[in-house]
């Protein structure tokens, strides 16, 4: 990325649904057998409340699309791992 020229395409590669750090955290545990402790807190200065990609230029340019959802993809990432 680093030497890539000025001005080069950036593309979102994603599913274009939004999940929350706690959705994510509950699935990871829930995959690996574990219960979480959550600790919830006030926001920090500069945290982004929301995120959401869009997959689209993605799609149009590079006729690339999101195949697996998120709880599909950490299971075939943690099957590798084992």
């Amino acid at each position: 990325m680093e030497r890539l020229p000025e001005g080069s395409p950036v593309f979102n590669v994603c599913t274009g649904r939004t999940t929350s750090v706690l959705e994510l955290a509950e699935t990871v545990a829930e995959l690996c057998g574990s219960e979480p402790t959550i600790q919830f807190q006030p926001p920090r200065a500069g945290e982004i409340k929301e995120s959401l990609g869009n997959p689209e230029r993605a799609a149009a340019v590079l006729g690339v699309r999101a195949r697996v959802d998120l709880r599909s993809g950490l299971t075939r990432t943690l099957e590798l791992r084992a």
